[in-house]
This record gives structure tokens, C-alpha cells and sequence, in this order.
């Protein structure tokens, strides 16, 4: 391996880091997509916050047809590339999930939302989203305190579902 292919692997790992990014191994992906089995005919409205390559609309999509309004929201665009290629007909959008507003409710919310408290680099981990701490913290009535990011992103994603939504998060044990 060579000394610019390390760097890349470094940039990708402290860019993962300070975005809270963390992956989903596909044992884990499929086993939440298992729990979101389709009750009744017809197309559900499914969501992914934080989806980066989509791993868990990919799944859903390979379990239960591509005829379901999928939905991916990233706050970098640049991590939808092979999800678009393979689900065409999902809708993809360059978005803050936090800020991200929207009238839509889902029948599904299912996904791996970033871990980790916002803060300056020198402490906390995700320190590229200091300039929206005080936007979250006015949107979130659970946020207060060192808050962990994901807090906010199941609080969003309850807001998010239809009245007999499911919302299949992966989030630490605190």
C-alpha cells in the first residue's frame, strides 16, 4: 500500500469520525431489515436518515421489492453513488436530517444514525457540525447537556413516522 493510498484511508476514517459516521456489518442490516416486514399489500413510504451508500434501503429493497417510495437523506451526496446506481427509482437528498424539514411521514424509519457528542476538535469527536449546535439544540426538546448526536435523530425520526410507523435504529447501549 502506498503512502497516498494510507493517506486516503486516514482522511476517509477522521472524516467517518467526524462526521459519527459508523458502518452497519450486513448481518445487522439484515436482520432490521427482517423486522420491518411488510404487514398489508401495497408500497410503503421508507425512509434511511444518514444513509450514506444506503446499505439498509439496498436490503429492503432486495427483500421486499422496489416498488416501495424509498427515501435516503445524506448530508453529503457524495456517499450516495452505488445506491443510486442500484435503486433507481429511490429519491435521494443532499440534506442536514437534523434541519432537514419536510411535510412527508414514513411508514418506515430504519437506519444507523452518527454517534458522539458535537463539540470542538480538541475533545469531542464530531466537531464539524459546531456552527449547527445551537440550531439542534433549539429543535430538540431531549437535547441538553453533553448530548449524544443520535438522541436527536431518533427524537427527528419519531416525528417523521406515520401514527403506525416503525422506526428500527441502531444506537449505542446508553
Amino acid at each position: 500500500m502506498g503512502v497516498s493510498e494510507r493517506r486516503a484511508i486516514v482522511s476517509a476514517d477522521e472524516r467517518a469520525r467526524a462526521f459519527g459516521m459508523v458502518s452497519t456489518p450486513p448481518e445487522i442490516v439484515d436482520f432490521m431489515v427482517g423486522l420491518c416486514e411488510p404487514l398489508a399489500a401495497g408500497a410503503l413510504d421508507v425512509l434511511e436518515p444518514a444513509c450514506g451508500d444506503a446499505p439498509f434501503l439496498r436490503a429492503f429493497a432486495a427483500q421486499y421489492g422496489t416498488h416501495h417510495n424509498l427515501t435516503g437523506v445524506d448530508i453529503h451526496a457524495a456517499e450516495f453513488g452505488p445506491a443510486r446506481t442500484q435503486l433507481p427509482s429511490a429519491r435521494f437528498l443532499e440534506a442536514d436530517y437534523l434541519l432537514w424539514e419536510t411535510e412527508e411521514r414514513f411508514d418506515i424509519i430504519i437506519g444507523n444514525p452518527p454517534y458522539g457528542i458535537i463539540g470542538d476538535a480538541s475533545h469531542y469527536p464530531i466537531h464539524t457540525l459546531c456552527e449547527h449546535k445551537a440550531l439542534y439544540k433549539k429543535r430538540f426538546s431531549t437535547w441538553f447537556g453533553k448530548y449524544n448526536v443520535y438522541g436527536a435523530f431518533i427524537e427527528h425520526s419519531v416525528r417523521l413516522l406515520k401514527s403506525r410507523g416503525k422506526a428500527v435504529l441502531v444506537v449505542p447501549a446508553t
